[in-house]
């Protein structure tokens, strides 16, 4: 209310709640039974409750706030008004009288339509929160339940409430962030993910987020419909800098259009001067202009505001290959598994020079008693490159604790016990491949590493 109507809107608004509970609390005087009780006492909590959570942005919630009330009002004493305005008044002489009829009382009547009219709005209400609830359960079970048991919640939360943008958004995010990068064949869920964008947007078409995920899913398709959805973005939302920037990748993936790629990249730049994509598509700008240096600089840039930015470690990676530096392209390659293991371009390149690492024991968060001794095992992709292992113990403070060290490259299990007198709590078993002295580097002597989370106890 403040948004759109004002202080005075808002303060009106608030007068017109004021209004309604008297005049409900005024219609229980004069026609108490215990259904308008429980009516006035759940209009009251839904108001309470909207003081501390976002009800009323659910459309539904103030519906049956403001339906509740009309109800509640309507059984209280039948008046009939009119506005008087002063022509009328002159005319007063040539209007026939209105004979006035009395309204019999029938308080049984009465109550029995209550109910009926409860029970069918509860009907029609019942539906929302059942969406609700549906599509709360699977974002809640993504990962915990079987991925088909997830769409079928999605779906149903759909199927009770249609007409809800946000229910269609998360079946479409769903496929596209956890079954299309999985898939052997992901074509079923592109299509899928596809028609559910289009549907919440048809159903919410202002709403800049949406057209921007579709465009996403264009754009990772190479659809030119992309650059249509992330303009789209941009025009209802010209302030948000990763917009700007992934309209300059749409044109310089798609259309190989530099000059509007580098407007949006500086666009992006100028309304937020950190935005780690924005420097990513500087260097890919670069890369196609056959600038590496200045591609070299973008990209680095884009991890110092992003260290987790998975794309620009391949891109280095790439970059460092084609001029000869092995251990600066294995290590940005690592790096670029390390926060993307999806990224099968990284992978493919990584492992022409290094192996990936799989612990196989002890498993993930298992609980380890001091003092005893248990098998570490581990499995590589590859045995490029790799001299020998080393493994150690990192607890969250302190030192690191040296498990083995110049393990055979050959060697994939080791035995090993914990010392009595170690403190218990969460640590973490690392298995690091060694390199040979020619690929050593400023990141150190390592090619690739694994980390497992155990509970030390007692």
């Amino acid at each position: 209310m403040l948004d759109e109507l004002g202080i005075a809107g808002a303060a009106a608004f608030v007068y017109m709640l004021y209004r309604l509970f008297k005049k409900g609390f005024l219609v229980l005087k004069r026609n108490y039974n215990i259904l308008l009780v429980g009516l006035y006492a759940g209009l009251a909590g839904i108001l309470l409750h909207a003081f501390v959570d976002f009800d009323w942005s659910l459309m539904f919630m103030p519906l049956l706030f403001f339906f509740g009330f009309g109800l509640l009002i309507s059984q209280g004493k039948k008046e009939y008004f009119v506005f008087k305005h002063s022509p009328l008044e002159k005319r007063k002489k040539s209007l026939k009288e209105v004979k006035s009829y009395k309204v019999k009382s029938n308080n049984g009547k009465k109550v029995t339509a209550l109910v009926v009219v409860t029970v069918i709005l509860f009907l029609l209400f019942l539906f929302p929160f059942t969406a609700a609830r549906e599509n709360f359960n699977a974002k809640a079970g993504t990962g915990r339940i079987s991925w088909q048991e997830t769409i079928n919640q999605y779906k149903s939360s759909i199927a009770f409430d249609p007409l809800c943008a946000e229910y269609h958004y998360d079946l479409a995010h769903f496929n596209f962030e956890i079954l299309i990068p999985s898939a052997p064949d992901p074509t079923q869920f592109v299509n899928e993910a596809t028609n559910e964008y289009n549907a919440a947007i048809k159903h919410c078409p202002e709403f800049f987020l949406y057209h921007f995920e579709l465009a996403r899913l264009y754009l990772q398709t190479n659809n030119e419909k992309a650059i249509d959805e992330f303009t789209k973005a941009v025009e209802l939302n010209p302030v948000d800098a990763g917009g700007h920037a992934s309209l300059g990748f749409a044109y310089l993936r798609l259309k190989q259009d530099t000059i509007m790629s580098k407007i949006q990249f500086e666009k992006a730049v100028e309304l937020d001067p950190k935005n780690a994509d924005a420097y990513l598509g500087f260097g890919n700008l670069y890369e196609e202009l056959s600038n590496i240096e200045e591609a070299i600089e973008n990209y680095e840039l884009a991890i110092k505001y992003n260290r987790k930015n998975a794309y620009a470690y391949y891109r280095l990676g790439v970059i460092y290959k084609d001029e000869g530096k092995l251990p600066e392209a294995v290590h940005n390659l690592f790096y670029a598994l390390q926060y993307n293991p999806n990224l099968k371009e990284a992978q493919t390149e990584y492992e022409k020079f290094a192996p990936i690492i799989t612990i196989v024991n002890p498993r993930a968060k298992e609980g380890i008693k001091v003092g005893t001794a248990y098998e570490i095992k581990w499995i590589l992709s590859n045995i490029n490159n790799i001299e020998y292992y080393n493994v150690v113990l990192l607890p969250k403070k302190g030192k690191t604790i040296t498990i083995a060290s110049g393990l055979a490259k050959d060697v994939f299990l080791y035995r090993y016990r914990l010392p009595a007198d170690l403190e218990i709590g969460e640590y973490r078993i690392r298995i690091y491949a060694m390199a040979p002295v020619f690929m050593e580097n400023k990141f150190g002597k390592w090619l690739s590493y694994k980390e497992v989370v155990v509970n030390i106890t007692h």
